[in-house]
């Protein structure tokens, strides 16, 4: 509901799919998001915007310690 869909238009690319990876922090908030596979530097710009309205996730844990670790996503944007 966050994506922006209309940037495809007028655009031909076959797998509209941005893969990200971010680092989810110990009290579950994201940053670091880095683009691992980009498609276009509109859509790239949009599929961070999203990522960073994502809500809190639950922190990794090592020994029972929540703990910083790095997730790896995609983004697909579909033509509406």
């Amino acid at each position: 509901k966050q994506l922006n869909h209309n940037l495809l238009n007028g655009k031909n690319i076959m797998f509209p799919r941005v893969i990200l990876e971010l680092v989810i922090s110990q009290n579950g908030d994201i940053s670091d998001i880095k683009i691992l596979r980009s498609i276009d530097s509109e859509l790239d710009a949009e599929a961070i915007r999203v990522c960073h309205k994502l809500p809190k996730f639950t922190p990794g844990t090592k020994n029972g310690v929540p703990t910083e670790l790095p997730y790896i996503t995609a983004v697909t944007f579909i033509n509406e």
